[in-house]
């Protein structure tokens, strides 16, 4: 429609002009370059406040920025001030790693955290091996007896110092569900992150619409007004989510495995669910 009109409304090489040029390039972006410092972020925050007004004045920049510690091991620079940008330590990935590596790495990260430390995928054979670690090893015996350990999670905790803050309290329940009994070892993994961040979940495990009178039986926790969002972990296809996103008022998050029976498509069906 809009073509037939230019070539009546416009002479031809004007009308030529028009089609081929193209609009000028934006230019690029400046490079952002944010140095780890208290100054830089300072000036940061300053720089992205709304205006001010005599009425209202941005919320101060953090005064101190813990400073980075010196690697617990060679082969690891840990990230001690993680948790002053986002609230929360490193997590430890434990696959693959050796058992003196993931304990020293907890004890240098626990050594400058107000919260709990976490260390996921941690194999029992692997717990077992960290707790006999020998003092000659350089891991701590008495760090050693702070940690516990999850076996349906395969997590370590690092409980926080007696000395810390006390993590916020959160007056709203999040609830963790399954589809099936497989796959507790994620939603374990999902509940215990939330113990360490100070939210108490509360869990629902083996509610999967092979059996729709399963999560229908919780409908009264569901919509309780104490519940302010409900993960939802499920396998293959991930039917799941999508039920209880349209029994519930709260925000839902989806959590797909590749464990069960079904068909997944490499994630697919479980994106478009």
């Amino acid at each position: 429609m809009l073509l037939p009109l230019l070539r009546r409304s416009l002479p031809r090489t004007r009308l030529l002009r028009l089609l081929s040029s193209t609009p000028p390039p934006h230019p690029p972006p400046p490079p952002f370059d944010l140095p780890l410092n208290e100054t830089a972020l300072s000036s940061f925050y300053a720089s992205i406040q709304p205006p001010s007004s005599a009425s209202s004045t941005p919320p101060p920049a953090p005064s101190s920025l813990p400073s980075s510690s010196p690697s617990a091991t060679p082969e690891a620079r840990l990230d001690h001030t993680r948790q002053a940008r986002t609230g929360f330590p490193e997590v430890v990935f434990g696959s693959s790693k050796t058992p003196l590596q993931v304990a020293t790495i907890l004890e240098s990260l626990a050594a400058k955290s107000e919260s709990a430390v976490l260390a996921t995928r941690i194999t029992p054979e692997a717990w077992a091996s960290i707790q006999s670690l020998p003092s000659s090893s350089g891991a701590s015996p008495s760090f050693l007896s702070t940690l516990s350990y999850c076996p349906s999670g395969r997590c370590i905790t690092v409980p926080p110092s007696p000395a810390s803050p006390p993590p916020p309290s959160f007056s709203k329940t999040i609830l963790v569900v399954t589809a099936g009994t497989t796959d507790i070892p994620v939603a374990e993994e999902c509940a215990l992150t939330l113990e360490a961040c100070g939210v108490q979940p509360v869990r629902l495990f083996d509610c999967g619409v092979a059996g729709l009178h399963r999560i229908v039986s919780q409908l009264p926790l569901l919509a309780s007004p104490a519940v302010s969002s409900v993960i939802v972990i499920a396998g293959m296809d991930g039917a799941l989510p999508s039920v209880v996103a349209g029994l519930v008022q709260v925000p839902v998050i989806a959590v797909p495995t590749s464990i069960g029976y079904g068909a997944s498509f490499g994630g697919i069906a479980s994106a478009l669910a």
